[in-house]
């Protein structure tokens, strides 16, 4: 098969407190340096023997389809690095150092599915049969000569990874293997938050990014990255709309900023497609 073919800790929240604006940003703040210290991918991609015990009632085809997506995914920050340092793209070691960080954790998210894969069934994990990948679109883009271009593809990458994972975890709910996953996607939607943050402190630019999606915002000019944001507008979750939701103001961008929304498989091949070279 190719691959075209932390309810817990909210608990603990006054609800006056999380009404406020100020205060809801810092309590987010601080749930997602808790959950990105209990996410280290390495700590997931080294142990084979927990690979081992959670091999049962595993969704191959799902976990592979993951694995499809990772590899172009890490084969972007791998590249990132080299040609990005070759072309001296990087503005100062600490911007190097965070893509080299990011290529380190999805090279580790690729042997963890890889070995749980195999783990669950030996030899199943699916090798990539592209001859390789895309990422300036046909030659559209200056991603690996540009330094804002550079962060702009990574930008998407990363986010559409959060909303890749989120489509795909639903049929882990009762698996093992949920928690892992979780963790992974933490790590992603950290590594998102910061590439976001490093768009805004570009020498001599004006963009201004949060560290999270705003309705479907791309902050990005080229119209070939909307759809991996489209969806995201939505304010509603569970039939209920968010939108002031029990008398809180609550406006329509911090409803949609609450929460990420999943891509099915079919509309996250549609959106990789061009990048694959077959």
């Amino acid at each position: 098969m190719s691959f075209k073919n932390i309810l817990q800790e909210f608990s603990k929240i006054d609800d006056a407190e999380m009404g406020k604006s100020s205060a809801r940003r810092d309590i987010l703040k601080n749930i997602t340096r808790k959950v990105a210290l209990t996410a280290l991918p390495f700590a997931i991609g080294a142990n084979s023997n927990k690979a081992t015990a959670k091999s049962t009632n595993v969704s191959i085809d799902t976990l592979n389809f993951i694995l499809s997506f990772q590899h172009i995914v890490a084969e972007f920050f791998k590249q990132a690095v080299s040609l990005g340092t070759a072309n001296s793209l990087f503005p100062s070691t600490d911007a190097q150092q965070a893509f080299v960080t990011i290529r380190n954790h999805e090279a580790a998210h690729v042997k963890f599915l890889t070995q749980t894969i195999n783990a669950a069934s030996p030899n199943a994990a699916i090798p990539v049969n592209a001859k390789g990948y895309d990422y300036t679109l046909g030659g559209t883009l200056l991603t690996f000569n540009d330094y804002k271009t550079l962060l702009a593809v990574a930008q998407v990458l990363l986010d559409l990874s959060v909303r890749t994972y989120k489509g795909q975890i639903g049929g882990f709910v009762r698996n093992p293997l949920l928690t892992d996953l979780f963790s992974i996607q933490s790590v992603l939607a950290r590594n998102a938050s910061h590439v976001r943050q490093m768009r805004t402190t570009i020498a001599g630019g004006s963009i201004m990014i949060k560290p999270w999606i705003t309705q479907k915002q791309t902050s990005i000019s080229n119209p070939a990255f909307n759809a991996s944001y489209a969806g995201e507008e939505t304010a509603v979750q569970y039939g209920i709309s968010i939108v002031g939701i029990g008398g809180q103001a609550i406006l329509a961008d911090a409803a949609t900023e609450a929460f990420d929304e999943p891509l099915t498989q079919a509309e996250v091949t549609t959106i990789i497609t061009p990048m694959i070279i077959t």
